[in-house]
């Protein structure tokens, strides 16, 4: 993306101002910003959804609204799963649901449906002997979002743009999906883009994050390192996840923490240690 803004017709004022960035082949990114920040129109111009009002952007190194087809070409390469992508379920079966992508878009044959099915349904936990058959509809709300992935998974695209993909989830939920979407990258090379707010359950798969802030780019770096140093976090509107913010508490206390994976189980060890050096010091 280079110097790309973009202005709704009819709204002077523009949405996202002068953004740039790369993203490289196989990363997994967050994208962070407070509602109306601009994540939204973002995505869709990554999708092809909206154009450009100023700037460039290129995938693989060509613009796609260059040639004709360009974005139709494109798309096919890039899926997109938007907020709660469940309210899309629309057939009797999943099966149907899922391979509805295949038969719109008429990438691969027939013939190849149900191994492409099977394989998508696989890859979001769910056994397809189990669930291929099964209305949508009867299932439950985790089941439902992971089929509604499915739809998108079954295409294979390069590149996965993830819209608060855990929203409505609970916990064990989320973690369970994020997990399956690593092991798909991990086995695919897949491209990630997640676009939250809440950045504390990607912390362990995503090493990249972007800040938008009032349609402003103002952070582009590592995931751990802006934890670490928050401010731009901060800046936009957003809060420390709760073990980052128990870290960023007593690093202010004079604690010497050196926490960057923001796990808890070596975050609990660095804090232990230091307590029991510190109560040492205090006992001389």
């Amino acid at each position: 993306m280079e110097h790309v803004t973009y202005s709704y017709p009819g709204n002077p004022s523009p949405i996202l101002k002068d953004i740039s960035f790369t993203i490289e082949e196989g990363e997994w990114v967050c994208l962070l910003g407070r509602t109306g920040s601009g994540k939204s129109t973002l995505v869709q111009l990554l999708n092809g959804l909206l154009y450009p009002t100023k700037g460039h952007i290129r995938i693989d190194g060509i613009d796609p609204s260059q040639s004709k087809h360009g974005w139709t070409k494109w798309r096919r390469h890039i899926g997109l799963v938007f907020q709660y992508p469940e309210h899309q379920l629309f057939a009797d079966q999943v099966a149907r649901d899922v391979s509805f992508a295949l038969e719109a878009q008429g990438i691969v044959p027939p013939c190849e449906y149900d191994e492409r099915v099977n394989r998508s349904l696989s890859a979001v936990g769910l056994s397809p002997s189990q669930y291929r058959e099964r209305n949508p509809f009867q299932l439950s709300g985790g089941e439902k979002r992971r089929v509604a992935i499915a739809c998108t998974l079954v295409y294979e695209p390069a590149i996965l743009i993830l819209d608060e993909p855990t929203a409505g989830l609970d916990p064990g939920q989320r973690k369970e999906l994020l997990h399956l979407l690593a092991a798909w990258q991990r086995e695919r090379g897949v491209t990630i883009i997640s676009v939250t707010h809440d950045i504390g359950e990607f912390a362990p798969f995503a090493k990249r994050a972007l800040v938008l802030n009032e349609g402003c780019l103002t952070y582009d770096g590592d995931l751990s390192s802006l934890l670490a140093s928050p401010a731009p976090l901060f800046e936009a509107g957003l809060d420390l996840p709760s073990l980052a913010r128990v870290v960023y508490d007593l690093k202010k206390r004079g604690w010497k923490l050196d926490a960057k994976q923001f796990q808890l189980s070596s975050i609990k060890d660095e804090i232990l240690n230091e307590w029991k050096k510190r109560t040492m010091e205090e006992a001389r």
